[in-house]
């Protein structure tokens, strides 16, 4: 058992460490390094609203509250989803061959664009984050048309398909929402979903509820 000298030095320790780690996300937020930021947000201790700007950033915010403006979508269900996509990512790439901010499949993009009369965009542009955003925000805009008053099932479809919740649909007699997430037999899913929902939670919580004008980005 350490003793209260012993205890307090690690304290000294770590109170040095984390104001060090603090000072790299600041500059990794600055520079538009996100990934790094939030890690070593994450990384720190304690618990304060300026250390959450750091976990949970207004990244790209311009041109998400733009494209969501005109998708009458929340700006914050973006956020939070990118959150988990791709951690703010914009070159990120997944085994599934999803690429960019909301890690989009080559042939959801194909039909996104052809909705919007827009041309079928090679993969290596879905590397372009006003691209990835206006398919990005239409496609979760149409999912969640299909599934209304129910953003738990347009998310769990954005992650596992809609092919997958329909099937669910039939096997799960749950017109509760929980209860619906916490039979979805994907685990993967249901964690996708239920730390979505989360983060939405906490945008809104940091940003919505103080009526804060953001910086853009």
């Amino acid at each position: 058992m350490a003793t209260p000298v012993e205890a307090s030095l690690k304290d000294e320790a770590r109170t040095k460490a984390d104001a060090r780690s603090f000072q790299r996300g600041q500059e990794y937020a600055r520079n538009g390094a996100y990934p790094r930021s939030v890690g070593l947000a994450n990384q720190i201790s304690l618990l304060s609203d300026e250390l959450n700007r750091y976990r949970y950033p207004l990244a790209f915010w311009a041109t998400i509250r733009k494209i969501a403006q005109e998708r009458d979508l929340d700006p914050y269900l973006v956020l939070a989803l990118i959150r988990q996509e791709s951690i703010f990512d914009p070159r990120a790439l997944s085994p599934a061959s999803a690429f960019g901010l909301m890690q989009l499949l080559p042939s959801t993009a194909v039909r996104t664009a052809a909705q919007l009369g827009l041309p079928p965009p090679p993969p290596e542009n879905l590397y372009e984050p006003e691209l990835n955003l206006t398919l990005g925000t239409h496609y979760l805009k149409e999912l969640l048309r299909r599934y209304p008053n129910n953003p738990a099932k347009a998310l769990a479809a954005y992650n596992a398909g809609e092919n997958a919740v329909a099937r669910w649909e039939k096997q799960i007699a749950a017109e509760d929402e929980e209860e619906f997430i916490e039979r979805i037999p994907y685990r993967e899913t249901r964690l996708y979903v239920k730390l979505v929902l989360r983060n939405h939670r906490i945008y809104r919580r940091i940003y919505e509820a103080k009526n804060e004008k953001p910086s853009s980005d």
